[in-house]
């Protein structure tokens, strides 16, 4: 567990720098805590817990050297102990570097919850309470993020053992969002391989039931959506036209930078997000989308949505048209048809045709003869009637659909 706790003290150490560097120490002392923040740095968690008691017999009453022993104690998962020194620490500590050491016993309360919940999960699993595990693997995972074998636990117990794919899924696009370069998401991304597809379908269809939801809830359902399917088709789209539809802005410049960084943001689609011509009489939004695109672009997109309501206008014209073109079809074509069987009957019918071709064979031997004659006769008919009958009745003129504009 101890290389799990790499990134988390980091942030902590980092953030005892500037007083390190501020506060009056002993040269012993100095080098002493900058071998601990190394040694630390560098996951050699044993000697830096080392080196931090040697600071702490050296200067007692200096509280950086409490606050080094504290992160070596849970850089080592000493959680009691390391409590007690961020203690010490915070007795000591100057103001200003209060919030740091408040910091660190955040972080230990945190795992030190997160070891409870891992002993707990390991005594159900032992007892084969599936479900109970799970929940308390995932509860550690979420108290020590820096820790993916804790969520691939979780993860597998819903896939294999509970048929809990959206929750198996979520929790293996946690670990390879996390974590992309640790070995753990390289096996979420092996579970995925099969599971993705079944996650997509199920992103899809609230997808289409976010457009049926208010604002905060779709937002909410696109972040459902992407905690299982972050590639999804279509997915920073949605999420533009939901940011549109509520209120707040900073989502909806965070939602267009996304369209941006997909080469996705063109005039013509910021200008068909929903009440986009509300959000551009907004000075600071128009200000925002000159300072993204250039200052021309709040005006491409009002053009844009002028010639999408022309679009529209003429595709309702046209849609009158075409209704009226079809009921014209449907009874021209009653009319053809009753108009070729007249034309037909007036030329003696089929049976004028078998006549015709029995007498002509009289000549020439052979059914073939017959049936040829036979043909030619219904062929000559047929046009005969087609010609007449297109004449009397033409075929209406079908509208053009109008070109949806870029």
């Amino acid at each position: 567990m101890k290389k799990h706790l790499a990134s988390t003290l980091c942030i902590l150490l980092s953030s005892i720098t500037l007083a390190l560097a501020q506060a009056p120490a002993g040269r012993n002392l100095t080098l002493l805590i900058e071998q601990a923040r190394t040694q630390l740095q560098s996951n050699q968690n044993a000697e830096a817990l080392q080196t931090a008691q040697m600071a702490v017999r050296q200067a007692p009453n200096d509280y950086r050297s409490h606050y080094y022993l504290g992160l070596a104690l849970l850089a080592t998962q000493r959680y009691a102990e390391a409590n007690q020194s961020a203690q010490k620490a915070l007795q000591l500590a100057p103001a200003a570097a209060r919030p740091n050491v408040q910091a660190l016993q955040a972080e230990i309360s945190k795992r030190s919850q997160g070891g409870d919940l891992l002993k707990q999960a390991d005594q159900a699993m032992a007892e084969g309470l599936n479900a109970k595990a799970a929940r308390l693997y995932e509860q550690a995972w979420q108290a020590n993020p820096s820790a993916p074998d804790l969520a691939l636990k979780a993860a597998v117990l819903y896939r294999e053992k509970l048929n809990q794919a959206i929750d198996a899924g979520r929790l293996f696009w946690q670990v390879k969002q996390a974590h992309p370069n640790r070995p753990e998401s390289q096996t979420a991304s092996t579970y995925l391989l099969d599971l993705q597809p079944l996650l997509d379908e199920q992103a899809k269809k609230w997808l289409q039931d976010a457009m049926q939801q208010s604002p905060e809830d779709a937002w909410k359902t696109m972040g459902d959506i992407r905690s299982i399917a972050p590639n999804l088709n279509g997915l920073v789209n949605a999420e533009a036209i939901h940011s549109a539809r509520g209120t707040d802005q900073t989502r909806l410049r965070q939602s267009i930078k996304a369209l941006e960084n997909l080469r996705l943001a063109s005039p013509a689609n910021i200008g068909r997000l929903p009440r986009m011509a509300e959000w551009l009489e907004q000075a600071d939004f128009d200000q925002y989308l000159k300072d993204l695109f250039g200052n021309g672009f709040p005006d491409q997109i009002r053009n844009a949505q002028r010639l999408d309501q022309k679009y529209q206008q003429d595709m309702v014209e046209y849609q009158r048209k075409l209704d009226e073109f079809n009921e014209k079809t449907q009874i021209r074509k009653a009319q053809y048809d009753k108009c070729f069987y007249e034309v037909i009957d007036r030329r003696g019918g089929w049976k004028a045709c078998r006549e015709e071709a029995r007498d002509k064979s009289l000549t020439v031997n052979g059914d073939n003869t017959y049936a040829g004659k036979m043909a030619i006769c219904e062929r000559e008919n047929k046009y005969q009637a087609d010609s007449e009958c297109r004449q009397r009745y033409p075929e209406p003129w079908r509208p053009v659909e109008p070109k949806k504009p870029n």
